[in-house]
Protein backbone atom coordinates (compact mmCIF):
# COMPACT_ATOMS: atom_id res chain seq x y z
CA UNK A 1 0.00 0.00 0.00
CA UNK A 2 1.53 3.51 -1.15
CA UNK A 3 1.32 5.90 2.15
CA UNK A 4 2.46 8.78 0.03
CA UNK A 5 -0.10 11.75 0.20
CA UNK A 6 -1.05 13.18 -3.13
CA UNK A 7 -0.39 16.13 -4.59
CA UNK A 8 -2.89 18.76 -6.21
CA UNK A 9 -2.93 21.91 -8.77
CA UNK A 10 -4.24 24.53 -7.59
CA UNK A 11 -5.48 28.54 -9.17
CA UNK A 12 -5.29 31.78 -6.99
CA UNK A 13 -8.36 33.29 -9.06
CA UNK A 14 -9.84 37.00 -8.78
CA UNK A 15 -13.51 36.58 -7.50
CA UNK A 16 -14.11 39.62 -9.49
CA UNK A 17 -12.18 39.33 -13.03
CA UNK A 18 -11.86 35.63 -12.94
CA UNK A 19 -8.23 36.05 -13.66
CA UNK A 20 -6.02 33.52 -12.54
CA UNK A 21 -3.26 35.18 -10.06
CA UNK A 22 -1.30 32.05 -8.92
CA UNK A 23 -0.59 28.53 -9.71
CA UNK A 24 0.82 25.92 -7.39
CA UNK A 25 1.16 22.60 -6.00
CA UNK A 26 0.53 21.54 -2.45
CA UNK A 27 -0.46 19.16 -0.42
CA UNK A 28 -2.59 19.01 2.64
CA UNK A 29 -3.95 22.98 2.95
CA UNK A 30 -1.02 24.45 0.56
CA UNK A 31 -3.74 26.41 -1.48
CA UNK A 32 -5.03 27.61 1.38
CA UNK A 33 -2.30 29.51 3.50
CA UNK A 34 -2.25 32.52 2.69
CA UNK A 35 -0.79 34.70 5.41
CA UNK A 36 2.84 35.17 7.33
CA UNK A 37 5.93 33.43 5.16
CA UNK A 38 3.25 31.39 3.02
CA UNK A 39 3.13 33.96 -0.32
CA UNK A 40 5.02 36.83 -1.28
CA UNK A 41 4.16 40.06 0.40
CA UNK A 42 2.04 41.47 -3.51
CA UNK A 43 0.53 38.24 -3.15
CA UNK A 44 -0.20 38.45 0.15
CA UNK A 45 -1.42 42.16 0.07
CA UNK A 46 -3.65 41.54 -2.58
CA UNK A 47 -5.48 38.65 -1.46
CA UNK A 48 -5.95 41.05 2.03
CA UNK A 49 -7.79 43.53 -0.19
CA UNK A 50 -10.56 40.90 -1.29
CA UNK A 51 -10.85 39.66 1.64
CA UNK A 52 -11.64 43.39 3.10
CA UNK A 53 -14.26 43.17 -0.35
CA UNK A 54 -15.98 40.45 2.12
CA UNK A 55 -14.28 36.88 -0.40
CA UNK A 56 -13.16 34.06 1.08
CA UNK A 57 -11.29 31.89 0.14
CA UNK A 58 -13.90 29.50 -1.13
CA UNK A 59 -14.28 32.23 -3.94
CA UNK A 60 -10.51 32.60 -4.48
CA UNK A 61 -8.99 28.68 -4.12
CA UNK A 62 -9.79 26.61 -7.40
CA UNK A 63 -8.29 22.50 -7.34
CA UNK A 64 -7.29 22.52 -10.70
CA UNK A 65 -6.49 18.97 -10.49
CA UNK A 66 -5.95 16.40 -7.57
CA UNK A 67 -4.61 12.98 -6.42
CA UNK A 68 -1.26 13.59 -8.25
CA UNK A 69 2.28 12.24 -7.82
CA UNK A 70 4.54 14.86 -7.65
CA UNK A 71 6.33 14.34 -10.70
CA UNK A 72 2.40 14.74 -12.21
CA UNK A 73 1.94 17.71 -10.33
CA UNK A 74 5.18 19.82 -11.30
CA UNK A 75 3.99 19.37 -15.00
CA UNK A 76 1.30 20.16 -14.33
CA UNK A 77 2.19 23.45 -12.83
CA UNK A 78 4.41 24.26 -15.41
CA UNK A 79 1.92 23.75 -18.26
CA UNK A 80 -0.81 26.20 -16.56
CA UNK A 81 2.24 28.44 -15.28
CA UNK A 82 3.13 28.86 -19.09
CA UNK A 83 -0.30 29.32 -20.48
CA UNK A 84 -2.34 31.76 -17.94
CA UNK A 85 1.63 33.46 -16.99
CA UNK A 86 -0.17 34.16 -13.32
CA UNK A 87 1.63 37.87 -11.76
CA UNK A 88 2.36 36.44 -8.52
CA UNK A 89 4.03 33.05 -9.76
CA UNK A 90 7.72 34.64 -9.02
CA UNK A 91 9.09 32.35 -11.55
CA UNK A 92 8.14 34.28 -14.59
CA UNK A 93 10.69 36.53 -13.88
CA UNK A 94 13.40 35.99 -16.35
CA UNK A 95 16.04 38.33 -13.73
CA UNK A 96 14.63 36.09 -10.82
CA UNK A 97 18.14 33.58 -9.84
CA UNK A 98 15.91 30.49 -8.95
CA UNK A 99 13.74 30.01 -11.68
CA UNK A 100 14.32 25.86 -11.98
CA UNK A 101 14.58 25.69 -15.72
CA UNK A 102 17.12 28.52 -16.40
CA UNK A 103 19.44 26.55 -14.30
CA UNK A 104 21.88 24.39 -16.60
CA UNK A 105 21.77 20.75 -15.46
CA UNK A 106 24.98 21.16 -13.94
CA UNK A 107 23.41 23.57 -11.39
CA UNK A 108 20.73 21.54 -10.42
CA UNK A 109 22.62 18.21 -9.64
CA UNK A 110 25.23 20.85 -7.54
CA UNK A 111 21.93 21.66 -5.40
CA UNK A 112 20.89 18.08 -5.34
CA UNK A 113 24.33 17.22 -4.48
CA UNK A 114 24.10 19.65 -1.70
CA UNK A 115 21.21 18.08 -0.16
CA UNK A 116 22.31 14.41 -0.31
CA UNK A 117 25.25 15.83 1.90
CA UNK A 118 22.68 16.97 4.65
CA UNK A 119 22.45 21.12 3.64
CA UNK A 120 19.25 22.64 4.49
CA UNK A 121 16.99 24.18 1.48
CA UNK A 122 17.99 27.91 2.80
CA UNK A 123 21.73 26.94 3.20
CA UNK A 124 21.31 25.52 -0.68
CA UNK A 125 19.74 28.95 -1.56
CA UNK A 126 22.60 31.08 0.14
CA UNK A 127 25.55 29.33 -1.41
CA UNK A 128 23.46 28.96 -4.91
CA UNK A 129 23.42 32.80 -4.56
CA UNK A 130 19.79 33.80 -3.36
CA UNK A 131 19.84 37.34 -1.45
CA UNK A 132 17.33 36.48 0.52
CA UNK A 133 17.56 32.59 1.00
CA UNK A 134 14.84 31.73 3.12
CA UNK A 135 12.01 32.89 0.56
CA UNK A 136 13.58 30.65 -2.23
CA UNK A 137 12.89 26.89 -0.72
CA UNK A 138 10.21 25.89 -2.84
CA UNK A 139 12.47 27.06 -5.68
CA UNK A 140 15.10 25.09 -4.71
CA UNK A 141 12.86 22.09 -4.16
CA UNK A 142 11.64 22.45 -7.28
CA UNK A 143 15.17 23.10 -8.87
CA UNK A 144 16.42 19.81 -7.53
CA UNK A 145 13.21 17.86 -8.54
CA UNK A 146 14.22 18.68 -12.07
CA UNK A 147 17.30 16.44 -11.36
Amino acid sequence: MNNTIPFYVYHHIDPETKEILYVGIGQYDRAWCVRGNNRNKQHEAYLKELFLKGFTLNDIVYVYANMLSKKEAMEIEAKQVDKYRPQFNKLLNKNHWSKSRQKTPEMCLFGKTLKEMGYGYQRIAYLMGAEQPKNHVMAIKRMISYV
